[in-house]
């Protein structure tokens, strides 16, 4: 019997997927995989987040950790804050001849994305960069709080430097 209807478990193969079915989180995922940055080399991908969010109201403040950048992105000064906090740093790879997959070559199979990152945690990133973009767009006027963004590596440098420009906590009630 023949069915029209999409299997119910599994991954739609990518070979079937049309161009237009993409999901904008996987592509910026790829597009921040494909980029070596290695610790301290951030390889752009603070700066391509920043292109993203600086046309929605985002305003980036840069931070140095030793030599290791870190940008804080900051929609509104109310309070209370939403913060979404993540690294695009990656540790060495060591030997491509041992990767099945080449580290900053994203590569997609079985409906699973492969490469450097993906899971620690530019696929993360990406998701979060999505999310407020769309919430953004969705809602310009709505929620006029602090949407705060840092892909940055906090947890090389502890989050303090960032953290510090916390001006209200909230109260607990």
């Amino acid at each position: 019997m023949k069915s029209s209807a999409m299997p119910s478990k599994g991954p739609i193969p990518s070979s079937r997927r049309a161009a237009s079915d993409r999901s904008p989180v996987l592509d910026l995922t790829r597009e921040l995989v494909a980029r070596p940055s290695i610790t301290p080399d951030d390889a752009g991908c603070q700066r391509l987040i920043c292109e993203r969010l600086l046309p929605l109201g985002f305003n980036a403040e840069w931070f140095l950790c030793g030599d290791v950048s870190n940008v804080l992105l900051t929609r509104g000064n109310g309070s209370p804050s939403l913060w979404f906090l993540g690294h695009t740093d990656v540790v060495p790879p060591g030997p491509k001849e041992l990767w099945t997959y080449l580290p900053f070559h994203p590569d997609q199979k079985d409906g699973e994305l492969h490469g450097r990152g993906v899971a620690d945690m530019k696929g993360a990133v990406a998701a979060m960069v999505l999310a407020l973009e769309t919430f953004v767009r969705q809602h310009p006027d709505l929620y006029r709080h602090n949407r705060k963004l840092t892909p940055a590596p906090a947890k090389r440098c502890g989050a303090e430097p960032l953290l510090s420009s916390v001006k209200t906590p909230i109260s607990q009630s």
